[in-house]
């Protein structure tokens, strides 16, 4: 199941229990401590695992892909928790995401205000491990970024992200797989940076959990003089360094212990 917290509530859609998949839609209210089925009108998703639920405001989530017991997904849907509806997203272009399930969406905001998405990695047909990164937005526009040096492939994993003022993304993964195989775990974070000028490597370091991004954070490039920029870049940098330093020591104690 995949489940995201929306307008003081969770909502939890979907999921396999061994017997087959579902397309129910819960909600948790933490007021009353109750589970409850909401009633949505007009079409909906297919039953299906493996997929994400991501919150994108207050009043809206984000479905992508996943698994329905013979085929992997990749339809995006639009939930309005206020009206109580569904809307599938027709892609635009041909550029778009191949199927898939056990990957990572996590929003972001940009100058336009768009809804806008990052969808990374994944595991797709004839068990694929997906190493691609997308940016999707609820118009059905989809663009593959390129991001130099480490590849992303895995799936199973999280992430998060964080715009910096200059509308540099910095990515952030942490955990999941990298082979078909359980005993391939990736245990440390990867950080990259995309820019839509150029793209290029942030940091391929592989600090602790502590230092995975914030996703839904937004920081308007207009507003921003170019010196907040390089100290903003640079203390994003020495953050990455110094969590990564304090990683390697926690590994070495590890090995002495």
């Amino acid at each position: 199941a995949a489940m995201c917290s929306v307008d003081g509530k969770v909502l939890l859609m979907g999921g396999d229990t061994g017997s087959g998949q579902y397309s129910k839609l819960f909600e948790f209210d933490p007021q009353n401590g109750c589970w409850s089925p909401v009633c949505v009108a007009g079409s909906k998703p297919s039953p299906r695992a493996g997929h994400t639920l991501t919150a994108v405001d207050e009043k809206k989530a984000v479905l992508f892909g996943g698994y329905n017991g013979d085929t992997w997904l990749n339809d995006l849907w639009l939930l309005d928790v206020e009206r109580k509806a569904w809307s599938h997203i027709t892609p635009s272009s041909p550029l778009w995401p191949q199927p898939r399930y056990y990957h990572t969406v996590c929003t972001m905001a940009c100058d336009d205000e768009e809804i806008k998405v990052l969808l990374l990695g994944g595991l797709g047909a004839g068990r694929k491990v997906m190493s691609d990164c997308w940016m999707l937005d609820v118009s059905g526009r989809g663009e593959e970024l390129t991001l130099n040096g480490e590849t992303f492939g895995r799936y199973g994993h999280s992430a998060g992200c964080v715009i910096l003022s200059d509308g540099t993304i910095a990515i952030s993964a942490f955990g999941g797989f990298t082979t078909t195989s359980l005993l391939s775990v990736v245990s440390n974070p990867v950080f990259y940076q995309w820019n839509p000028h150029h793209a290029a490597v942030l940091r391929s370091g592989r600090p602790s959990a502590g230092a995975v991004l914030r996703p839904h954070t937004r920081v308007s490039a207009s507003s921003s003089p170019a010196s907040q920029t390089s100290e903003e870049t640079r203390r994003l940098r020495e953050e990455v360094q110094r969590v990564t330093a304090s990683n390697k020591q926690l590994q070495t104690e590890l090995r002495c212990a």
